[in-house]
């Protein structure tokens, strides 16, 4: 006997952008779907910023080559604010990532004394009142590393992560032992265990990447890296989830019998 899926939550999952080096054609064609489906939550799980600014390679950029933060935080405003035009109606979630990590830790480290260094008070210098995060209505998951359920507790966990390459959902796993959806990894995939002690069957996923491997910097145009995204269903009483991984071809994708495009 089937179920309304009116019971559920459907929700979308919009990997590591890395702004200002995304993929426009497959970011837009996300837009798009998002604006068309109207999803109930909307995640963006880490590393929507690249922060070349402040990574540990720019002393090899000449400065004339350089990005500068403010330049970078500029771009992720107008990024978020169309994010947030797109997925009116939706919970919005940004999740820290180890980009997004990249100025707290460089104020903790290099300049705690500008931590209070703003006209209000109220409004420590902190990533999220920079990009204006609580205005435009997004949760801030932080710090790096933190996640959050996605439905019911014990269902389906979601964070940015923090390992990459073939076994990384591995990894994951054995780190977090329940169902998760992860970024940080750029590759789109899954991955399944059953316990042969409790028969209970746990599943990770990482999500793929939304960002150009030909211009984002210490990347090459051919790393095993995939366009995609996810997008899925919760239960919102019970544990039940459903998740589908979408790759993005050439900018193009097909979900549901319709085309999406950048």
């Amino acid at each position: 006997m089937s179920k309304a899926t009116s019971d559920y939550d459907h929700f979308v999952v919009v990997p590591d952008l890395q702004w200002p080096f995304e993929h426009k054609r497959s970011e837009a064609a996300v837009m798009g779907y998002v604006a068309d489906v109207k999803p109930d939550k909307v995640f963006l799980v880490g590393d929507a910023i690249d922060f070349t600014s402040l990574g540990s390679y720019l002393k090899k950029v000449p400065p004339s080559k350089r990005l500068y933060l403010s330049g970078e935080i500029k771009y992720a405003r107008k990024k978020l604010a169309q994010w947030t035009a797109v997925s009116r109606g939706a919970e919005l979630y940004y999740l820290e990532g180890n980009h997004e990590y990249r100025f707290a830790r460089k104020l903790e480290t290099d300049a705690p004394e500008l931590y209070d260094l703003v006209a209000d008070p109220c409004k420590p210098l902190t990533l999220r009142n920079l990009l204006l995060l609580d205005e435009m209505g997004w949760k801030y998951i932080e710090p790096y590393g933190a996640g959050m359920w996605i439905g019911r507790p014990g269902g389906l966990w979601i964070t940015h992560g923090q390992y990459c390459g073939e076994n990384a959902i591995t990894q994951m796993l054995k780190l977090v032992k329940c169902s998760f959806i992860q970024g940080h990894d750029h590759r789109l995939a899954s991955k399944a265990q059953t316990s042969s002690l409790t028969g209970k069957t746990i599943a990770g996923y990482t999500a793929g990447t939304l960002c150009d491997s030909a211009t984002t910097p210490r990347a090459t145009a051919h790393v095993n890296w995939q366009h995609g995204f996810i997008h899925g269903w919760v239960h919102r009483k019970r544990k039940t989830f459903h998740v589908d991984l979408v790759s993005i071809n050439d900018g193009r994708f097909v979900v549901g019998g319709k085309e999406y495009r950048g």
